[in-house]
């Protein structure tokens, strides 16, 4: 397979991975989890993102494929990739933010007063013990 047909391919891929990605992005933005679709989608896509990524790494341009044109291709295949990436990393976030908010606000620990800290001590452990006076 030439240097060009293996960025053609990567590239009809990365833009159906960033096509589900936006979707899921979409899902999250409106407070909700992704659909078993897009989760399925992203499953069965990323693996073969990685393989195509090993593709590329791959390739090896022959001289008479070291051209402008392929050198652009690249280049835009690389800007798509950065896209993907932080999308993925925005989505993580927003993934996060869902999750937390579907299990309930997280209340903040309460600060104890010093005096509330004084008394509980006396009722437990009661008041120190003194000698009385005469002994000791």
């Amino acid at each position: 397979m030439s240097a060009s047909e293996v960025f053609q391919r990567h590239g009809e891929l990365c833009t159906q991975v960033l096509d589900l990605l936006q979707q899921e992005n979409h899902y999250l933005r409106e407070q909700q989890a992704p659909s078993a679709e897009v989760v399925e989608a992203k499953q069965r896509l990323l693996p073969q993102l990685a393989e195509s990524l090993e593709s590329i790494k791959a390739v090896q341009l022959r001289p008479e494929e070291r051209t402008n044109q392929l050198r652009t291709q690249k280049q835009k295949l690389e800007q798509q990739l950065m896209r993907i990436f932080l999308l993925d990393k925005e989505n993580e976030k927003l993934l996060l933010e869902v999750s937390q908010q579907q299990r309930g606000p997280k209340v903040p620990p309460r600060r104890a007063s010093l005096s509330a800290i004084q008394k509980a001590y006396r009722q437990n452990l009661g008041a120190p013990h003194r000698p009385a006076q005469g002994q000791g």
